[in-house]
């Protein structure tokens, strides 16, 4: 893996692009180099964006690693009307993960619910907020970053073991590769299920040819199981819990269970994988097992039996009388199994605890066909 992995930054703002790259340079330091993307010298006649975007990105291409594109870049010199769509097709087919950032605020998960697309967008999309304040924006940034660098880290060392001297692949099937990166071979059978959800997703990987074109081929590995675990696994609650996902699971509520304090108690849940330093996450096995150990039946009776009598159980957002144990995909908020529905199309089978409220999910049916 290059000692010097690079960040290729579209943004077509002069004003405002000294700004974002002196942020940047400051939150990666020595992680890697940040580079503008320039229109090239090559003769531009007759050439889609496509061809010349890849001409352009040549000369950077073995070191880069990410690209962090601007969802507006209609003022991109060289590039008159150039849409993030295209430097987003562009980066699929280089095997480039992509992460896009706007100054607007879009509901994203509503929005393609609306239009009946599927979840699985291979980018990943940051908020970008104030160009006064960009802190929370570069970490951000800095975390998914390290994730796709740790997948990549692994794609090259597991799968193409001595991939450089050109040996053959090693073999295997997405979730296979998954459980390896993960370190949990117990789960490959749930992960099926995500994967049998996710077919229009990793079907990338089909096309392939690890022995033709391996560095391509391991960057295109990499970032296809790096959307992956980000879109899907880590996304959608089943094997892995956010933490309001997780709340609603051991039945405490939001607000104790964002406390340090409580959180340590189930600090051996803890996932430490990729992409763990842009939120926190658990595994739903391990809290499972963790109160089986203890003898209790819920997270709150654990909590409140190491002296956290403050904690209150996790209640449904629709009916608060109700218990929550569930979450919902687009409120993002905890919800009973009552309150809501299940079995969405769009969700990956293994997600037992993603659902949609009942409330919104008539907001969205008539838009994305769905059925009670």
């Amino acid at each position: 893996m290059s000692a010097n992995p690079s960040i290729i930054l579209f943004e077509d703002d002069q004003n405002e692009l000294p700004g974002i790259v002196a942020s940047l340079k400051k939150a990666f330091k020595e992680k890697a180099n940040v580079i503008v993307f320039k229109a090239g010298t090559q003769n531009r006649v007759n050439k889609t964006f496509e061809t010349l975007l890849i001409g352009d990105l040549k000369p950077n291409l073995k070191s880069a690693r990410f690209i962090l594109c601007d969802q507006d870049l209609s003022k991109m010199e060289g590039y008159g009307g150039l849409s993030a769509e295209t430097v987003t097709s562009v980066a699929r087919i280089e095997g480039l993960s992509i992460g896009l950032y706007g100054r607007g605020n879009s509901d994203i998960m509503a929005d393609r619910v609306k239009q009946k697309r599927q979840f699985l967008e291979r980018r990943f999309f940051l908020e970008f907020g104030s160009s006064s304040n960009l802190d929370a924006f570069c970490k951000e940034a800095v975390g998914i970053f390290d994730g796709c660098n740790q997948v990549h880290g692994f794609v090259e060392s597991t799968i193409f073991r001595n991939f450089r001297k050109n040996a053959k692949a090693k073999s295997g099937t997405p979730s296979s590769w998954m459980c390896e990166l993960l370190e949990r071979p117990e789960i490959q059978t749930r992960l099926s299920l995500y994967g049998a959800g996710d077919q229009q997703y990793l079907e990338g990987l089909a096309t392939v040819d690890a022995l033709k074109e391996p560095e391509r081929a391991s960057r295109i590995i990499s970032s296809e199981l790096s959307y992956w675990l980000w879109e899907s696994i880590l996304r959608f609650p089943g094997i892995l819990l956010n933490q309001v996902a997780a709340a609603s699971f051991l039945n405490i509520d939001e607000l104790s269970f964002a406390k340090k304090e409580i959180q340590s108690l189930f600090k051996k849940a803890l996932y430490k994988g990729p992409f763990s330093s842009v939120s926190s996450r658990w595994w739903q096995d391990d809290l499972q097992a963790l109160l089986n150990h203890h003898g209790v039946k819920s997270g709150l009776e654990f909590a409140k039996s190491k002296g956290f009598a403050h904690a209150s159980r996790c209640k449904c957002s629709v009916d608060p009388k109700e218990d929550a144990g569930y979450y919902c995909m687009l409120s993002e908020k905890p919800v009973s199994f009552k309150n809501s529905m299940g079995k969405i199309p769009y969700f990956p089978p293994g997600a037992d605890l993603a659902r949609i409220a009942n409330p919104e999910f008539a907001k969205v049916a008539p838009w994305a066909g769905l059925e009670s």
